[in-house]
């Protein structure tokens, strides 16, 4: 393809160009042949044309040929980068196979080991411990058989003893169960016996009932004779009621007869389930018990029959004596006798029920026993197929180990033979599992019915006893209600004597809390001491940081400034002056505003300590509402008990009222009786004893009437309580709304000293920034002073001072660390002293509260009282509010009156100097008028007057020193009391200061004991993190020793194949799948350990024999022998 694109590279080069060709034959040829008289210059400008053409000619094929080239190196290029990438796969596809080669080495070389291992397992000394191992397994199995042998003789004991003992249970259970076919018998007799008499005595009811009816027509007959026999008649009523009064005790003995016969039949019952639970346990060993048990159950039978026949008999005597006694009754006596009897009869129809259970509950008890011996028979039989079975492979194992060394064939056989007889007997013992698992599950199923049937009987016995229960609860409801009325009285007493023991308890209550509140200043106090001290300590460390500072600068002034001229000293002095002055009005500001602070934190304070009053205040009354709160709650549960019990005697006073209702009906049915009896012709007696009966009934309607009035005050009384009760409850709402509007206004009065406290953090705030532009002022003006040398003298003039300034402040601060060790020391004694105290005083007010609580529950009067003193309480407070209020006006006014006191003072001094200057004058024109006194009487009267006038100054100088001593009396006064009012308030300061402190210390301890908490939980971490790391290095070790050992389990397999492959050259191995599926099974018992142990040694008695023919033929053959053994492995 190449030689057609482009052509051939020879052909290129051989072929001149045509034209140049062309041309040149042309030149060449006659036709075209130059005349001879062509010029010399026309000749060379065609050979240079001919030159011309021939080097384009040959540029041309040079550019051809080299095109050519470029196209051979573009084809060359191609196959070499072929050529390369299939080096690169083959050279991969290399180092595959050499990769795999190394592998074949490395398994060849593991081959090459295991090889080495099992020759070294096969060798003669190995061969021979495993013939060792084979000898002892048999001296095993040896002792092996002796133990079986043992076993069977022990089995074979045990075996006789328990067909001995199931022989001797089956005859007991036998005559058992005759027994208890007699007893059947025999209450199955009773049971018709029974019958018949219950048949008999409902007759005897019937001819009760025709009697009656026959007694109320003579009745009617007799009412027409009744007027006439009156006293008879009352006689005859006399009579019938002694005759009803013997019958109901007749009645209540039978009662208490019937609940004898119930209890003894729930006895009975109990004694029958621990009969049932005993011969439960007992079946295979206790059968005599059980007969002894089945004994008494006959006498118990017995003795539950003669007291049937002894019931049977009082109760025929009772109708005898009813009969003969009763001759006329009415028809409501004879309609009760009739029931209570019914009442007998049911109970002993409960008997005979009774009865018929425990009889049942005894055939099932047999039943199950026939179960138990029919399963005790199965087991022996099955034990003695076993021994047998036992005793002929044992024989055949003798028989085997007297034969193993002459016929090794008929051991073969006999092994099979045992494994054949093996797997029957587990085929028949499987099979008799199954059955005992049966007959279990038939028993279990039987007992669970028994237990039923039992849990039944007993129901039916509680639920009897549960309705006596009833009618007893009720009955004592009705004495309950009747001591109801003596215990209120009595709680009336009990409350007026709690009232006063209430009264004797607050006075002790109030004056622990004044004890308390001493202890709780007196604690403040000493915190406040401590908290000085830590002040001064701090500021002492301050003042030493401080001086370590003027130190550190002195040393660098003095290295800096060696060199300096000592010119403008005076000038430094001056100006330190001036700074020193500044500086001193600077700390007096400071100290001026720092007073001014500290009068601001104790306002602030004492507004806490305000807020905090109102606070506990608050608590107080949230307390007392709490309490009267709980005590409202429990006079409205006792509101809902006597409702409750409102509730029941409204109940039974309905029960009363039917029962009135029925003793009117009674009434006036015997009041027409009486009328009747009147008209008719009856005896004395009966009248007699019908006015008696009437009079009796119209004593119990009066009985009932007076206690329905009874009941009616009662419920009058609880319902006074509970109005009281429920106007208590009003009154307690309206205190605690109260309570929550004076909350609200403590609250909002705690807004407003949170505020004022916010402004005064403000003002602080400022104040401190002014402290801090002063300082900033200070360091710039000490910035700005002139040369170092200057500086050096003047700071060293100011480091003297300041080392003595310093030296005296730490003198002062030891003498006060000293004195404040002192006194924190004394503090310390005090606070513990404080605290006992406080401890004492909290035990006494933890009795007292208890005391108090247990008081405040004492009635509702207490409430009042209760109510009255918070009032009190209340107006006291406002009363307390409204004298400091009127104080503070009042001292208000006062210095205003003394200011205007003072004013009017220095107007009456002022007056008085004019008067006493006008007095002056006056005495002379006195002494002018005395020598003209004769002259004119006119002046007499006007000294008279002016005499008059100076006295009124007088007494109006002597009213103005008055006044002005009382004014000065009140202004001293109300010094004082501001003087009280501000230690007050600095006290409530320093405690505030205290408790802040206190908490500030409780914070930090907190902070320390977290961080340590924090760093010990970092410790335990790293610990865990330790020991996280040794876990893992653990684990590391422990993998590598699992490949370890997994490598030589490797070795020990191939070891056990080429065992296994060397001993099937000898004996018939099993395959591997019977291995395993004999692994996987269940545990093999004792015969298949035997069995298994026979076939291992028998394997290894053949390979063993071959082992010593095979040197037995090399130590006769040599090496021959030898070879072929290992030939053979």
């Amino acid at each position: 393809m190449w030689t057609v694109l482009f052509g051939d590279e020879e052909d290129d080069t051989s072929t001149p160009p045509c034209d140049v060709v062309k041309t040149h034959m042309a030149s060449l040829s006659p036709q075209h042949a130059t005349p001879p008289l062509v010029s010399k210059s026309r000749r060379q400008r065609r050979y240079a044309f001919f030159r011309l053409q021939l080097e384009i000619d040959t540029l041309l094929s040079r550019l051809k040929r080299m095109n050519n080239l470029m196209v051979k190196v573009g084809q060359h290029e191609f196959e070499k980068k072929t050529l390369v990438d299939q080096m690169e796969k083959e050279r991969k596809m290399l180092l595959v196979q050499i990769k795999e080669l190394g592998q074949q080495v490395e398994d060849l070389k593991e081959q090459n080991v295991q090889l080495r291992y099992q020759i070294e397992y096969t060798s003669e000394p190995m061969l021979m411990e495993r013939v060792q191992d084979i000898t002892d397994m048999r001296d095993a199995l040896a002792v092996i058989e002796d133990l079986t042998a043992a076993c069977e003789v022990a089995k074979q004991e045990t075996v006789e003893a328990v067909r001995v003992a199931s022989d001797a249970a089956s005859e007991k259970y036998e005559e058992q169960l005759k027994q208890k076919e007699v007893a059947l018998q025999t209450v199955t007799e009773l049971k018709e016996a029974l019958e018949a008499s219950v048949t008999e005595k409902e007759q005897a009811l019937d001819v009760a009932k025709a009697a009656t009816v026959e007694m109320r027509k003579n009745l009617e007959e007799v009412q027409t004779r009744s007027e006439v026999d009156a006293k008879h008649f009352n006689s005859c009523v006399r009579s019938s009621w002694r005759l009803l009064m013997s019958m109901s005790r007749n009645c209540s003995n039978c009662k208490t007869t019937s609940q004898q016969k119930m209890e003894s039949l729930a006895k009975y019952t109990q004694e029958q389930k621990t009969l049932a639970a005993k011969l439960r346990e007992n079946a295979l060993s206790g059968q005599a018990v059980l007969q002894d048990k089945l004994t008494e159950l006959g006498s118990q039978l017995e003795e539950l029959q003669e007291r049937l026949n002894q019931k049977n008999q009082e109760i025929a005597e009772l109708q005898t004596e009813a009969e003969s006694r009763v001759v006329v009754d009415r028809e409501g006596e004879a309609s009760e006798d009739v029931d209570e009897k019914c009442v007998v009869v049911g109970r002993d129809g409960s008997v005979i029920g009774v009865l018929t259970e425990q009889v049942a509950a005894a055939q099932r008890e047999l039943t199950e026993a026939m179960e138990l011996n029919l399963h005790l028979n199965n087991r022996n039989a099955w034990l003695e197929e076993q021994y047998q079975m036992l005793s002929s492979v044992q024989s055949e194992g003798d028989d085997d180990q007297e034969d193993t060394g002459v016929a090794t064939p008929s051991l073969e056989e006999r092994i099979a033979a045992l494994e054949r007889e093996l797997q029957n007997a587990e085929r028949a013992s499987n099979e008799k599992a199954e059955h005992l698992s049966n007959l279990e599950q038939n028993y279990s199923a039987l007992s669970t019915e028994f237990d039923r049937l039992l849990s039944a009987h007993n129901t039916l016995v509680e639920m009897k006893q549960a309705n006596d229960d009833a009618l007893n609860d009720l009955r004592q409801e009705l004495e309950s209600l009747r001591t109801f009325k003596a215990s209120a009285s009595d709680k009336d007493q009990a409350l007026l004597a709690k009232e006063q023991e209430l009264i004797v308890l607050r006075t002790a209550n109030s004056a622990l809390v004044n004890d308390a509140e001493r202890l709780s200043d007196t604690a403040n106090r000493l915190q406040l001491t401590h908290d000085e001290l830590m002040q001064t300590q701090n500021s002492l460390a301050g003042a030493e940081a401080t001086n370590l500072n003027f130190e550190r600068e002195l040393i660098e002034l003095r290295n800096a400034a060696t060199s300096k001229s000592n010119e403008h000293v005076a000038l430094i002095e001056t100006e330190l002056t001036q700074v020193r002055s500044e500086r001193d009005s600077l700390a007096a500001e400071l100290t001026r505003s720092q007073a001014f602070i500290h009068e601001l934190q104790q306002r602030v304070h004492g507004l806490e300590d305000l807020v905090n009053n109102q606070i506990d205040e608050k608590k107080s009354l949230e307390q007392q509402l709490e309490n009267l709160q709980e005590m409202t709650q429990e006079n409205m549960e006792g509101s809902y008990e006597l409702q409750a019990n409102l509730e029941s005697t409204m109940e039974e006073l309905e029960n009363f009222r039917t029962q009135l209702r029925a003793e009117q009906e009674k009434c006036g049915r015997l009041q027409h009786e009486v009328e009747a009896a009147k008209q008719s012709s009856i005896s004395r007696d009966e009248l007699d004893r019908a006015k008696s009966e009437v009079t009796s009934m119209e004593q119990q309607l009066q009985d009932v009437v007076c206690s329905k009035d009874e009941i009616a005050a009662e419920l009058q009384v609880v319902y006074l309580e509970r109005a009281a009760a429920d106007e208590e409850q009003k009154k307690l709402k309206v205190l605690y709304e109260q309570a929550i509007a004076q909350l609200a206004s403590v609250e909002s009065s705690a807004s407003e000293l949170q505020h004022s406290y916010d402004n005064l953090s403000h003002s602080l705030e400022q104040t401190r920034t002014k402290a801090m532009q002063a300082e900033q002022q200070l360091d710039t003006m000490r910035a700005e002073h002139g040369d170092a040398q200057r500086q050096v003298e003047s700071l060293t003039k100011k480091n003297l001072m300041l080392v003595s300034e310093v030296q005296s402040m730490r003198d002062e601060a030891d003498n006060q660390q000293q004195v404040a060790h002192g006194q924190l020391e004394q503090l310390k004694a005090v606070h513990a002293d404080v605290q006992r105290q406080l401890v004492d005083a909290t035990h006494a007010l933890h009795g007292k509260d208890a005391e108090v609580v247990a008081a405040t529950q004492r009635g509702q009067s207490e409430v009042a009282r209760l109510q009255n003193l918070v009032n009190h309480y209340k107006a006291d407070k406002q009363v307390v509010e409204q004298r400091l209020n009127q104080l503070n006006a009042e001292c208000e006014r006062l210095r205003q009156a003394h200011d205007e006191a003072k004013i009017t003072v220095g107007r009456a001094r002022h007056d008085l100097e004019q008067i006493r200057g006008q007095l002056r004058a006056t005495q002379q024109e006195k002494a002018s008028l005395e020598v003209e006194v004769g002259q004119s009487r006119g002046l007499t009267d006007e000294k008279v007057h002016l005499l008059h006038e100076v006295d009124e100054f007088k007494r109006a100088n002597q009213k103005l020193e008055e006044t002005n001593r009382k004014l000065e009396g009140l202004l001293q006064n109300s010094k004082a009391h501001y003087d009280e009012l501000s230690r007050d308030s600095e006290d409530k300061v320093s405690r505030a200061q205290e408790f802040t402190r206190h908490v500030e210390q409780e914070a930090r301890d907190e902070i320390d004991r977290i961080v340590h908490e924090n760093s010990l939980l970092r410790d335990e971490l790293e610990q865990l993190a330790q020991a996280r790391l040794e876990e893992t290095n653990a684990h590391d070790v422990l993998r590598v020793k699992l490949a370890e050992l997994q490598a030589e389990n490797n070795v020990l397999s191939a070891r056990a194949h080429r065992l296994t492959q060397q001993l099937s050259q000898y004996t018939d191995l099993p395959e591997d799948d019977e291995l395993a599926a004999a692994g996987q099974g269940q545990t093999p018992d004792l015969w298949e350990l035997l069995s298994s142990g026979m076939e291992q040694l028998k394997a290894d008695l053949e390979l063993a024999s071959k082992y010593a023919v095979s040197i037995d033929a090399s130590s006769v053959d040599g090496g021959i022998g030898d070879e072929s053994f290992t030939n053979a492995n």
